[in-house]
């Protein structure tokens, strides 16, 4: 429900001061009842590092997210995000590329990486 939240305010249908905290309270919740899902931490971090800008909080989720489940790729996808938001892009690209041999249909992340580097 987190994820659905998010999407409402990315595609305009709800303001994002509405719906970051909806996806936020979602995903926490969602940890809460399974400290053990790594789907939830991640969502947990993307709300985190896109609404409240808590880079600390959001890497700690992703970190817990992959400890879990070091195969799951939207975790790696959205750790190549918070890595080419906050430091050298190359750490972002070499994420990227781990979450494209888990699932090869994370294709976002490519294009976003190559424009954000400059390599389009």
């Amino acid at each position: 429900m987190s994820r659905d939240y998010e999407t409402l305010a990315l595609y305009g249908y709800l303001p994002p001061g509405e719906a970051f905290p909806k996806a936020i309270a979602a995903a926490s919740k969602a940890v809460a009842l399974d400290e053990r899902s790594a789907d939830a931490h991640t969502a947990l971090a993307h709300s985190t590092l896109y609404y409240e800008w808590n880079w600390t909080r959001s890497e700690q989720e992703l970190h817990r997210a992959l400890a879990l489940d070091p195969n799951n790729a939207e975790a790696h996808q959205v750790y190549c995000l918070f890595l080419m938001t906050l430091r050298p892009f190359d750490e972002g690209i070499a994420e990227q590329k781990r979450a494209e041999g888990i699932d090869r249909t994370i294709q976002t992340v490519k294009l976003r990486g190559h424009l954000d580097c400059g390599r389009l």
